[in-house]
């Protein structure tokens, strides 16, 4: 065999080799775009208020990177979504007002004082920056720092700044600030609360499992307070 058919074999060799390769990379992107579209629709299904997003990654390459930067928004979102719900919920603050808090606390209330101040700083840190992610800008602005290739970043934006998702986020954020308004309300009438006990120590009294008031008139605001808490 001559050499020049021997480089025509080799030649044909390597364009097969190339036809070969071009083929599997075509066929590999188009297999994870597919699996990537279908987890993300299996994605959508999840319900940010009680699901959780920390789903294995099935796909690879930046097709996987699109998918992580999807699921570890959706996922931190939702957690901090479900913390700041079961503030309503948390112990501490449902007893502050209680006969047993009162008893612990002593009418200076120096713990629970510190307790609401707390509470509230942090609580409204928190939600403040959920209303914020709930935003379409600050999505796209999270996926440009996560995904610099500009295919990837339209790609992840494609999937996930839809407008099923945006009028979703809409929505949470609507009972985000329906829980900041509840919560805020609960903390600064409980401080009001502790603060007229506080102010008028010598006119109470804790006997019998309950508090009592020499003062009808701090008696009646006690009241009026505490109705206040139980109208959400």
């Amino acid at each position: 065999m001559n050499n020049k058919k021997k480089f025509f074999i080799i030649f044909i060799l390597i364009l097969l080799d190339a036809f070969l390769l071009v083929g599997y990379l075509v066929i590999r992107d188009k297999t994870n775009l597919n699996d990537l579209k279908k987890e993300i629709n299996e994605v959508n299904k999840l319900d940010v208020t009680k699901d959780n997003y920390n789903r294995r990654i099935k796909t690879s390459g930046d097709y996987a990177l699109v998918e992580k930067t999807i699921k570890n928004y959706l996922n931190d979102y939702s957690k901090g979504v479900q913390e700041v719900k079961s503030t309503m919920k948390d112990s501490k603050l449902t007893k502050i007002l209680s006969y047993d808090n009162y008893t612990s606390d002593g009418f200076e209330f120096v713990e629970s004082f510190k307790y609401l101040n707390t509470e509230k700083e942090e609580f409204n840190k928190e939600i403040d920056l959920l209303i914020e992610k709930s935003n379409k800008k600050y999505i796209e602005k999270y996926i440009d720092k996560k995904i610099k290739d500009k295919y990837f970043n339209n790609l992840c934006n494609e999937l996930m700044v839809t407008e099923e998702r945006i009028n979703s986020l809409e929505e949470t954020k609507k009972t985000l600030e329906e829980i900041k308004s509840k919560v805020n309300k609960i903390i600064d009438t409980s401080t009001e609360v502790l603060t007229l006990l506080k102010n008028n120590k010598d006119d109470c009294v804790l006997e019998d499992g309950q508090i009592k008031f020499k003062s009808k008139q701090v008696f009646d605001k006690y009241n009026e307070l505490i109705s206040k808490i139980k109208e959400d």
